[in-house]
């Protein structure tokens, strides 16, 4: 019988699939597993987004008392505890509890816990809602300490969250580095569809992004290439989290779309962008849209920075207008010729599969 693994975590299931969707389903191979997410607080926010139907997933409340001026946040957490307590979970009852999110760990913190695993996929403290509200932020390293100190397993999916962790924490545990990956659904839907050829007109060519929108995308720049460029057009796939967006004819906002349609979305492009402003969060993103631009082997370019480098190969990295504006001039504006074999070998070696046979291997060991 396989263990069992509690896996709460902070990502709405519904919502856009990333990270602890593709691990939970992945461990499922490996454990009996029951998944609790914390709902959204927003309104028909997302898509469907259904998993492996074995696994047992519910969602709970976790209500954002930060945002309630003067009072004081971890009394209020506690009713974010109480509505926790309300799942009867017992905690007894498994082997693994896995943990997304610091918040999420201050609820069932207390008393005896199974084997403990924290999973950090971004710098929680760098979050734009988080430095929003200082008492939160406050809040939050507070239980991130306890959960790093406390946890039998730190997981990061960047070297650079991972160096982070230790300076801010002032420890010299040992983190295993887990990075991002390609779904292998993914990797499936080009088996079988073969890839076709690059697709969109020559005339008008097209670059596109696909993730969440927020605060660190590089509108200026995007706008610039555009004044530049008069035949250019920019679709940007994904949630808009941030306000006041850009206007121009030429820049277009499709919605999110299901991660089923991610290669459909791809393969209309002329080139794929990843236009990063590169800050504290930033720098601790281990990708998951390059290892998915690269399987559709277009050309594609992002911000160089740390994280970035290791697709160096497979990807123009750029620091300025010019580089990003030879990227367009030499890959968009003309037909590029690229080791499209390379490019899918290197994504199919980086799946969800092989990086959840890590994990279990790391956690069984």
């Amino acid at each position: 019988m396989n263990h069992r693994l509690l896996y709460i975590t902070h990502t709405p299931w519904g919502w856009i699939k990333q990270r602890p969707q593709f691990i939970a389903e992945g461990l499922d191979k490996f454990f009996d597993i029951d998944v609790l997410y914390r709902k959204s607080n927003h309104a028909g926010q997302g898509l469907n987004t259904r998993g492996n139907e074995t696994l047992r997933i519910r969602g709970f409340r976790h209500l954002p008392f930060e945002r309630i001026p003067m009072l004081p946040i971890k009394p209020m957490y506690t009713v974010n505890r109480w509505l926790w307590n309300r799942m009867n979970i017992r905690l007894e009852d498994y082997d693994y509890v896995w943990v997304t999110d610091p918040l999420l760990w201050w609820n069932v913190s207390e008393g005896k816990t199974p084997t403990v695993i924290y999973d950090c996929m971004d710098d929680v403290l760098e979050f734009p809602y988080t430095l929003k509200y200082p008492k939160l932020k406050q809040f939050t390293e507070e239980c991130e300490q306890d959960l790093v100190t406390r946890a039998d397993h730190v997981f990061c999916s960047s070297s650079y969250l991972a160096s982070q962790l230790q300076k801010r924490y002032d420890t010299k545990r040992h983190i295993d580095i887990i990075n991002n990956a390609i779904s292998d659904d993914m990797c499936a839907q080009y088996a079988t569809q073969h890839a076709t050829a690059n697709n969109a007109s020559a005339a008008e060519p097209c670059i596109v992004y696909i993730g969440t929108i927020s605060e660190w995308f590089d509108f200026p720049l995007i706008l610039r290439a555009l004044d530049r460029y008069p035949t250019l057009r920019v679709k940007l796939y994904g949630p808009i989290r941030t306000s006041n967006l850009p206007q121009h004819e030429r820049l277009e906002f499709m919605g999110a779309i299901a991660h089923d349609k991610v290669y459909d979305a791809m393969n209309s492009a002329t080139a794929l962008v990843m236009p990063f402003v590169v800050n504290d969060l930033i720098r601790s993103v281990n990708p998951v849209k390059l290892y998915e631009y690269i399987l559709s082997a277009k050309p594609v370019a992002a911000t160089r920075y740390g994280e970035t480098l290791q697709f160096a190969d497979h990807v123009t990295l750029y620091s300025s207008d010019d580089e990003f504006y030879s990227f367009i001039e030499e890959c968009v504006m003309r037909p590029a010729r690229l080791d499209t074999t390379a490019m899918r070998d290197f994504a199919k070696k980086n799946t969800w599969s092989a990086r959840c046979q890590q994990i279990a291997d790391i956690i069984k060991h």
